[in-house]
């Protein structure tokens, strides 16, 4: 009997250290693959304390619920980082409607913006503007990567499903001169035609070129500008955009497959092309994303609840869970959202070729061309 519990004893201790092992090997593996997943490279990291950039969004007043998978991605991640997290409303900030008069949500959000950041100027030397409903994908991604470097001052880029460049989001130094930028494309909702329903997203490619153009091109933009006053609807929008960026370019002190900058190096637009880009829309690649991915765009409560399913439960972390060292835990994805990059780069190939098809048809039926 003895011999027996003997033998029943060592046989309990050898399945327990095996029991132990595995665990202990299934969570090395698990770590390592998380590890793999949220690799990057941050190499050119630029050398800024955290808590001089800032993370702002401009929303209407008593809607935050409208955005709150997106939001409660971004403050965490902003906690975590140091960052200032910032959502704006001109009912909580009264002051600045003094001065940004536009009537319409789109075009006055880049005015408070402005003014916010000149009250703040002294608090934040860089900001990261992105529309409510863009959401955190991936947490080892650091914004000083994304900044303005050098001469740089405002960061755009183009978006992915047409030849738009993208007005709600984008990349700046807290200067006199992005301030200035953002009011002077703000007030041109006392320019846009009557008809017009292309927002500031139309808008701004009048508001751009009219910061850097010179006399040159005169009759072109001013064929341009007059597709501008009677478009209404998506098709001629895309026309009138079309028409303005072949202008624009025109003026783009750079050839680079990457970007183009403008006034001197100071205005950036990023191609779809570049590996600077910090967002794109989600509903591009079917709610799919890769380690490559940063922000999405499209969060919005709704279509996350219909579509979305990024993460295997509800995000929603508490304050000590966001400031721990091992927080990449809280980001427990669906794993059928995550693929491989290479997916991820061709469907975003076959937009651009889209795109590209796209503008030049609209190009065409601009008449730019012919003049």
């Amino acid at each position: 009997m003895k011999l027996y519990l003997y033998y029943f004893k060592k046989i309990i201790k050898n399945l327990l250290f095996l029991l132990i092992l595995t665990l202990i090997i299934f969570l090395v593996y698990k770590i390592k693959s998380i590890s793999n997943w949220f690799l990057l490279d941050n190499k050119r990291l630029e050398v800024i304390s955290s808590s001089k950039i800032a993370i702002i969004s401009f929303i209407e007043h008593g809607h935050e619920d409208n955005y709150l998978p997106a939001i409660k991605t971004v403050r965490c991640y902003a906690l975590h980082n140091n960052y200032s997290y910032v959502l704006l409303n001109d009912i909580d900030y009264p002051e600045f409607n003094k001065e940004c008069k536009q009537g319409e949500f789109y075009f006055k959000r880049h005015c408070v913006i402005a003014y916010y950041l000149h009250q703040k100027k002294d608090i934040f030397e860089y900001a990261l503007i992105i529309d409510a409903d863009v959401a955190l994908i991936n947490p080892r991604h650091k914004l000083e990567y994304f900044l303005p470097k050098g001469n740089e001052e405002i960061i755009f880029y183009d978006r992915m499903f047409n030849d738009e460049i993208m007005a709600g989001s984008y990349m700046l130094k807290n200067s006199q001169y992005s301030r200035q930028f953002l009011i002077w494309f703000a007030d041109y909702y006392f320019k846009v035609p009557k008809y017009n329903d292309g927002y500031d997203n139309v808008a701004l490619h009048a508001a751009f070129l009219d910061y850097v153009k010179d006399k040159k091109f005169t009759k072109q933009y001013n064929h341009c500008m007059k597709i501008w006053s009677t478009a209404s609807g998506y098709d001629l929008n895309m026309i009138f955009v079309s028409c303005m960026r072949w202008i624009i370019k025109k003026y783009s002190d750079n050839s680079s497959k990457d970007f183009a900058s403008f006034d001197n190096g100071k205005l950036i637009v990023l191609s779809k092309y570049s590996n600077r880009r910090w967002c794109r829309d989600t509903w591009l690649t079917s709610w799919k994303f890769c380690r490559n991915d940063f922000f999405l765009h499209g969060y919005k409560t709704n279509e996350y609840l219909k579509e979305g399913y990024t993460f295997l439960n509800e995000f929603n972390p508490t304050d000590k869970e966001c400031l721990r060292e091992e927080y990449l835990w809280i980001w427990e994805y669906n794993k059928s959202s995550i693929v491989n990059c290479k997916i991820i780069k061709n469907s975003i190939k076959d937009w651009i070729n889209f795109v590209d098809y796209d503008n030049s048809k609209n190009l065409h039926a601009s008449g730019v061309l012919r003049i």
